[in-house]
C-alpha cells in the first residue's frame, strides 16, 4: 500500500506544476520567438515588423525599433501615448536598454497591457520571446496527465562528482545544439538494474536530469522528460520517477529545450510520471 503522506506530496508537487503551466506568465502564455538581426529591428503589432507583438488597444501598429549592436540591445519608442512598463514600473522614456536573460538575475521585462517581452541569449544569438497572458492557448489547455503513482520508482541514487565540470553538447528543440555543464552523474538501482544518469546544473542541493526512455515517442513526449532530483550533503540523491515532467517545448513552439544526451538514453519503460492522455 502507498504512504498516505507521499500520495498527498506527489498530488501537490503535480497541482504546482500545472499552475505554474497555466500561470499569466507560464509556458502557455508565449506567443512569439523572434530572432534579433544586428541593427534595428522593428517592433510592434503590425505584420510587416520583424518582432510582431499580438493585436490588441495596448499596442501600436509600430511601437518602435530593437537596436543589436554586438551584446547590447536598446529599445526605442517610437509611438506616442503608449502605456509601457519596464519591470513593473511605468515608464515614460523613449530609449531603454535591455538585459537578457544571461546577463542579469532576471532580463528586463517589458509589459504593454496583458503582453510582454523580453530577450533572451541562445545559440545562434538573441532572441525576443513574446507572452500574452489572455492568450487563448492557457483557458483552452486541457491539463497535464500522468501515470498512477508507483513507489517503486522512487530511488535513492548515489552522486559521482566529476574530478571537473564537463561540457556537454546536445540536440535542442531548436534544431540546433546547446553545450551544457555536467557536475556529475548519479548511480542508482532500479527493479533490480543499475544505470547511470549525467546530471546538469548541479547545485548544493539540487541536480537536473534529462533522460528518454523506452516510452518517449509512445505514452510519452518523444524528445524526453525532465526531472529534479534532490541531492544531500552526504551524497545520496533523491531520484523519484514520478516526478518525470514534459518539458516547456512539449506546450510551446517558443521554448528553447535541451534534449537529453544519449548517456541518458534508458532502454527500459520508466511508466511514471507525465504521460499523454
Amino acid at each position: 500500500m502507498i504512504d498516505p503522506d507521499y500520495i498527498e506530496h506527489i498530488t501537490e508537487w503535480r497541482a504546482k506544476k500545472e499552475a505554474s503551466l497555466r500561470a499569466p506568465d507560464g509556458w502557455l502564455s508565449l506567443v512569439g520567438l523572434f530572432w534579433l538581426q544586428n541593427g534595428h529591428n522593428d517592433i510592434g503589432s503590425h505584420p510587416n515588423n520583424h518582432i510582431i507583438l499580438p493585436t490588441n488597444q495596448a499596442i501600436p501598429a509600430v511601437l518602435g525599433t530593437l537596436e543589436l549592436i554586438e551584446t547590447a540591445i536598446t529599445l526605442h519608442i517610437s509611438a506616442d501615448h503608449t502605456s509601457i512598463s519596464i519591470d513593473g514600473i511605468p515608464f515614460t522614456g523613449k530609449n531603454v536598454r535591455l538585459n537578457h536573460d544571461h546577463e542579469a538575475d532576471a532580463p528586463t521585462m517589458v509589459s504593454l497591457g496583458s503582453v510582454k517581452f523580453y530577450v533572451i541569449k541562445r545559440d545562434p544569438g538573441y532572441a525576443v520571446r513574446v507572452s500574452d497572458s489572455s492568450s487563448p492557448v492557457i483557458q483552452n489547455f486541457g491539463g497535464r496527465v500522468w501515470y498512477p503513482i508507483d513507489e517503486s520508482y522512487r530511488v535513492t541514487g548515489t552522486f559521482i562528482s566529476h574530478a571537473t565540470p564537463i561540457t556537454v553538447t546536445v540536440d535542442n528543440s531548436l534544431g540546433t545544439q546547446t553545450v551544457i555543464y555536467s557536475s556529475g552523474a548519479v548511480e542508482f538501482t532500479l527493479n533490480g538494474d543499475s544505470y547511470r544518469l549525467l546530471a546538469f546544473d548541479g547545485d548544493e542541493k539540487q541536480l537536473s536530469i534529462y533522460i528518454r526512455d523506452a516510452t518517449s515517442g509512445k505514452t510519452t513526449y518523444p524528445a524526453g522528460r525532465f526531472i529534479e532530483a534532490e541531492l544531500h550533503e552526504n551524497g545520496t540523491v533523491d531520484l523519484d520517477f514520478n516526478k518525470a515532467y514534459f518539458p516547456p517545448c512539449a506546450f510551446t513552439d517558443y521554448a528553447t529545450c535541451p534534449y537529453p544526451p544519449k548517456d541518458n538514453h534508458l532502454s527500459i519503460p520508466i511508466l511514471a510520471g507525465e504521460r499523454f492522455p
